[in-house]
Order: C-alpha cells, then sequence, then structure tokens
C-alpha cells in the first residue's frame, strides 16, 4: 500500500508543471459586445411588431421596425437590455433605421 501511495506521490511531483501550463489562459467573455446583439425572434415577420432581443420581449411603437427580422444586428441606443424598462431604442445595423420599442411589462400590453 505504501509503495502505490509513494508512486501517487511521485507522479503528481512530476506532474505539477503540466498541471501549472494553463495558467494566463482566459475565457471568452459570457454575454456579447455592445453592438454584437441580434434580433433573435421576429414574431410575424415581415411586419414585425413584436420582438424577442437578448431572451426578453420587445414590442414595435410604431411602424418604424417594419421589415426587421431575425438575425438582424442591432445595438441598444436608450433602456435596458433585460426589459427592465417601459420604452427602449434600438439602432439596428443591417436596416440602418433605428426603433423605440415597449419593453418588460409594458410590451405585453400595447
Amino acid at each position: 500500500m505504501s509503495k502505490t501511495i509513494g508512486a501517487v506521490v511521485a507522479i503528481c511531483a512530476l506532474c505539477q508543471p503540466v498541471f501549472a501550463a494553463d495558467v494566463g489562459v482566459s475565457a471568452a467573455p459570457i454575454y456579447p459586445e455592445t453592438g454584437r446583439h441580434i434580433i433573435e425572434v421576429a414574431i410575424n415577420p415581415p411586419n414585425s411588431r413584436e420582438f424577442i432581443i437578448n431572451g426578453r420581449r420587445y414590442a414595435s411603437k410604431g411602424d418604424s421596425c417594419r421589415g426587421w427580422e431575425a438575425g438582424d444586428r442591432i445595438d441598444l441606443i436608450q433602456g435596458d437590455w433585460h426589459g427592465w424598462c417601459i420604452s427602449s431604442t434600438f439602432r439596428n445595423y443591417t436596416r440602418r433605421s433605428t426603433c423605440e420599442m415597449w419593453c418588460g411589462y409594458a410590451a405585453f400590453h400595447w
């Protein structure tokens, strides 16, 4: 038994530099950077008035979002990515337009 324990200790001592080889490696960010968000779902495209963005529901205040589709690159100008707001404004880089939307609870009752 003592030979087995001695062998395990010796292997761990020899392999210590191998275990330390990953020091300094960093993971990719979990959340996308600004300007890297997309419209995940456009409900009833191409005349969409409701969208799922960052897992939250948003509803268009007018017709300025008409033609926006799933996969369009967007950025938040005003409001909150998590839908904790009444109103928000998004810039769509794919369509080169901006749109005001209801967010959070207000998006269900427009």
